[in-house]
């Protein structure tokens, strides 16, 4: 039996939250909510190498081959 190794959990579980998080701003910008409360940009949406959907869904393929 394999021995869990705990920084491989900790990336999965990070990755999953990033993924979690850019699905729920997506959705908050779906329904423009942000835009009737404040002018203030979702955080965590977009940046200039893509956004966090992206490194979170790359994290977890590259952890779960490694592992």
């Amino acid at each position: 039996m394999k021995k869990r190794v705990f920084y491989l959990d900790f990336i999965r579980a990070l990755s999953a939250l990033f993924i979690i998080v850019f699905h729920f701003n997506c959705s908050i910008g779906g329904h423009e909510i942000y835009k009737s409360v404040s002018n203030i940009p979702i955080i965590f949406y977009e940046y200039k190498n893509g956004n966090l959907g992206q490194i979170g869904v790359s994290l977890f393929f590259i952890i779960s081959g490694g592992g």
